[in-house]
């Protein structure tokens, strides 16, 4: 089915009949996107009748219209005509996803099967009042709401003023230009962070994972963004002279990284002194390959886990968990916005903090000064202090010491069955390494990965595994069983 191109118009020339030889006026017109030749009019109309020839010209073109070489109907609708759009920004658009996303779920429900051609400013009104009861209602936000808008937009903006190479042109103006975007809230939800009280609670807590409580230092620390943390690796990491180099960031097209950070341009981030222990200790267990958080997942899931181990370690804080609309519960994001505050507390100044956070402007850095100057006079406490030990300290089992509680306490009770016979040598802690890495080539145990990744479920299987190929050496026993008489 061919798609449509401009409303057929004409264009009058005075011209040599290439039949007669006379000069007489021509027309040609736009039909179905494609210029026609142009072909002779009345030849009665006289050369300073520019009026009539045009006049002359419409009555061709209804007669061409009508007759059927232009259809009074468009063959493309609007559900059409953003399929091909889509198609055309996939290999050079990152956001295509969200735009996608966009026109399926709040554009093309109230104007999908509208002709291209007829969209009118009046259609514009109507997703634009659509979006702002949206917001009204809380179902979205007002800046949701704008990026919807503004890929509606740019459709339309294509359509009427693409490159001709790219096909998409099908107008002959923008029908959205003048029509107003939906409106801004002017109360925004209030920017979250943690006081370090906060952060040393949960940072201390037996509750969560290690690893866990790792990546929350890490994000408090250095105020990557998530998928900027996500992605970093230990080749980026230059703890001889305590920096970071942000280069890459998580791609939510591909699942896979991406080079460059939200805003393009990488940038040098500066470790503080508390965090190096804790990443010599990481980059130690990790051998420094790979990636320095291989642990972490998309932000809702983060966020949930953030918000359990909070309530976990005693944080009942009720910002961080109420949602209402001047407020929002806390993010994993929020915690780049814990170390903006930090810094702000600490006394940097705003270029400052936009140089180390990757800001392209001061906008957001400003929130970060509001929150200190109110904060500043109380007892924020310390900012960027030292990590717990537990933290930093390598577990004696290895992928032990980054169970939660809940597994610790289970491997606990399993393994205070076991005890040392008399006159029997302890086994080393290599050998019980070599133990468990030769349990996890078991048949069973392929498909799981490393034992850092291993399911809780697995947990208590490994342990019995263990215990067994002890057992089965003679060097431990079970305290059920009563030690051979002498």
């Amino acid at each position: 089915m061919k798609t449509p191109g401009r409303p057929a118009s004409g264009q009058v020339k005075w011209l040599r009949n290439v039949k007669t030889g006379a000069f007489c006026w021509h027309a040609r017109f736009t039909l179905n996107g494609r210029r026609t030749k142009f072909a002779p009019l009345d030849r009665r109309i006289p050369e300073h009748d520019v009026e009539g020839a045009r006049e002359c010209a419409r009555l061709a073109y209804d007669f061409l219209r009508h007759g059927g070489a232009v259809s009074d109907v468009a063959r493309e609708t609007v559900g059409e005509y953003a399929q091909r759009w889509i198609r055309s920004r996939k290999a050079n658009v990152r956001s295509v996803g969200d735009n996608e996303s966009h026109l399926i779920h709040h554009v093309l429900p109230l104007i999908g099967s509208l002709d291209m051609l007829a969209i009118t400013s009046a259609n514009g009104d109507t997703i634009v009042a659509r979006l702002d009861a949206k917001i009204e209602a809380g179902e979205i936000s007002d800046k949701t709401a704008r990026n919807i808008w503004g890929t509606a937009k740019k459709m339309f903006k294509d359509a009427a003023h693409a490159k001709p190479a790219t096909g998409l042109r099908c107008l002959q103006s923008h029908p959205w230009r003048d029509v107003s975007p939906p409106e801004r809230v002017k109360t925004k939800a209030a920017l979250q962070f943690l006081y370090p009280s906060e952060v040393v609670s949960v940072l201390n807590c037996p509750s969560p994972p290690r690893y866990f409580r790792r990546y929350i230092a890490i994000a408090v620390y250095l105020g990557l963004r998530d998928g900027e943390q996500r992605m970093l690796r230990w080749p980026n990491v230059d703890l001889q002279h305590g920096v970071i180099q942000v280069i890459e960031t998580f791609d939510k097209r591909t699942g896979g990284t991406r080079d460059g950070t939200k805003t393009e341009a990488p940038r040098l981030v500066p470790i503080p002194a508390p965090l190096l222990p804790l990443l010599r200790a990481m980059h130690r267990e990790s051998g420094g390959k790979g990636r320095v958080c291989p642990k972490m997942f998309g932000q809702p899931s983060m966020a949930r886990a953030l918000r359990t181990w909070l309530r976990r370690a005693g944080i009942t804080r009720p910002q961080l968990f109420v949602r209402s609309s001047v407020n929002r519960p806390i993010r994993w994001h929020d915690l780049r916005a814990t170390c903006g505050t930090w810094l702000a507390v600490q006394g940097r100044s705003p270029t400052e903090i936009r140089d180390l956070l990757g800001h392209t402007k001061t906008d957001m850095t400003d929130r970060y000064l509001r929150n200190a100057t109110a904060v500043r006079g109380g007892h924020f406490g310390e900012v960027f202090g030292p990590l717990p030990e537990v933290l930093v300290g390598e577990g004696s089992l290895g992928w032990v010491s980054d169970l939660s509680e809940t597994q610790d306490r289970k491997l606990s009770k399993l393994l205070t069955n076991v005890v040392e016979l008399t006159g029997i040598e302890p086994v080393p802690i290599c050998q019980i390494d070599t133990i468990r890495r030769r349990s996890t080539r078991s048949p069973s145990h392929r498909s799981i990965g490393p034992p850092s990744e291993t399911p809780r479920i697995l947990v208590a299987q490994r342990a019995r595994t263990m215990v067994r190929t002890m057992r089965s050496t003679s060097q431990w026993c079970a305290i059920s069983s009563p030690p051979p008489p002498p």
